[in-house]
């Protein structure tokens, strides 16, 4: 399940579906978006679904909806100071369901372009094991753990800005982001 810090300062609901809440969609008053962990979201994305058929009499084909993380695992690798990356990403790290036309193609060909990976992966290692392994032995080394605080910063702020105009999601990757700078100290 999702920890509630990645909802510190986001207006939330709750719902009736285990680890699954509401959170205010940017596109207008009467919409709603439904964050979580990626697990508890595909578990729940049927009955999601199903309530939004119910209640606006909107039918929707579960394949145009996707599970999108708001902060991606390419990113999250390279600063994975403590190992957890592969457990947190599937169980704790927040998600929000995007339709899969508009937004999830939006946000993934932004967030994964090769202009983002030249600019903060340059030099580091091409696979996501070995980059969460690079940061786990920078983390060690008081001279290296600057340069993992400074990429963090860095990729902190190239968040902000992608989710800028989307408050509920630039607060939770945020509160993910502050939690990575804790954590490296």
């Amino acid at each position: 399940m999702m920890p509630m810090r990645y909802l510190h300062g986001v207006p939330f609901g709750e719902t009736f579906m285990n680890g699954v809440f509401t959170v205010d969609d940017y596109r207008g008053a009467h919409s709603t978006r439904f964050v979580g962990s990626y697990n508890d979201l595909r578990a729940s994305k049927g009955r999601i679904l199903a309530l939004a058929l119910a209640v606006s009499r909107q039918r929707e084909r579960g394949q145009d909806w996707q599970v999108h993380h708001i902060v991606e695992r390419m990113h999250l690798a390279d600063v994975d100071v403590r190992g957890t990356l592969a457990h947190a990403y599937e169980e704790e790290l927040p998600c929000v369901l995007i339709h899969n036309h508009t937004e999830h193609k939006s946000y993934t060909s932004t967030l994964g372009s090769r202009e983002g990976t030249e600019l903060f992966r340059s030099g580091l290692p091409r696979r996501l094991k070995d980059r969460s392994a690079l940061a786990q032995q920078q983390f060690g080394k008081p001279d290296a753990r600057k340069n993992l605080r400074q990429r963090a910063r860095l990729l902190s702020e190239m968040y902000d800005n992608h989710y800028e105009g989307d408050q509920p999601l630039q607060l939770i990757a945020r509160n993910v982001w502050n939690e990575v700078l804790r954590t490296i100290g």
